[in-house]
């Protein structure tokens, strides 16, 4: 997960990542951004990940990335989907309750659950955690995968992908690296 506040330069976070992984460009704040995107894009496609953006997006970033992250915020306010590609993805972000079904009425390849732990995450704030038993709860309810997000690190890593998730999703466990 990217971060314009905590993760001003991703460049040296891209590059320390394994083949495979994935980056979420949340560019909200940026005003750089659109210069950014492609610019992020190349380096996680050199590095071997898939390159995701967050909604909204334009429509170069959208041309570019493996696929578009809808926050809960645009999941309200928009009334169609993103346009993708027949091969790129569609993530949701949920948290228990009543948001499980709006991110899952956009059918979602996967969802976002947040905040497992606690996290500095501003979308956290206020928020108590899951923890690994309620997240574990969530992910046996959900129809489709789920993967962890928020407060998680090396150590926590285990414990959310033992409770079931699909993955896992990290700024500050990568940046405190």
């Amino acid at each position: 997960m990217l971060d314009p506040a905590r993760t001003p330069d991703p460049a040296p976070l891209i590059d320390r990542l394994p083949r495979g992984a994935g980056v979420l460009f949340r560019h909200f704040g940026r005003a750089d951004w659109l210069a950014a995107g492609p610019r992020l894009a190349l380096l996680a496609r050199r590095r071997g990940a898939a390159f995701f953006v967050s909604w909204p997006a334009s429509r170069h970033l959208l041309m570019v990335s493996a696929g578009v992250h809808l926050p809960f915020r645009a999941q309200k306010r928009r009334s169609s989907g993103p346009g993708l590609r027949p091969d790129q993805w569609l993530s949701a972000a949920f948290r228990p309750g009543a948001q499980r079904r709006i991110a899952l009425a956009w059918q979602p390849d996967f969802l976002l659950l947040s905040p497992v732990f606690p996290s500095r995450s501003p979308s956290a704030a206020g928020r108590a955690a899951l923890g690994p038993v309620r997240l574990a709860r969530a992910i046996r309810r959900s129809p489709i995968p789920v993967v962890g997000l928020g407060g998680i690190d090396g150590r926590r890593a285990a414990r959310v992908l033992g409770a079931g998730a699909a993955g896992i999703a990290a700024l500050d466990g990568l940046v405190d690296l």
